[in-house]
């Protein structure tokens, strides 16, 4: 929620709640958002806070896609 967290989060030696990243992230990506504090590089990879990360690959993308549409599936059925 602040920049402190952000960089607390950025410094830490523990990852996060990996599931929650990725869906995060993928948000972020398909709504179009600015990523204020990201830079981007010429080779593709970005940078936030001095740690470096690349997009989501295709099959990360294709399981998430997949696990939405299971979720929606079961949460509407009846």
């Amino acid at each position: 929620a602040t920049v402190d967290e952000l960089a607390e989060a950025l410094d830490g030696t523990e990852p996060g709640w990996w599931p929650g990243a990725v869906a995060y992230g993928l948000m972020m990506k398909r709504r179009g958002f600015n990523y204020r504090y990201v830079t981007r590089r010429t080779d593709g990879m970005r940078m936030l806070g001095g740690v470096e990360f690349s997009d989501a690959g295709k099959a990360t993308l294709d399981i998430s896609h997949a696990l939405n549409r299971l979720q929606r599936w079961r949460l509407t059925r009846r």
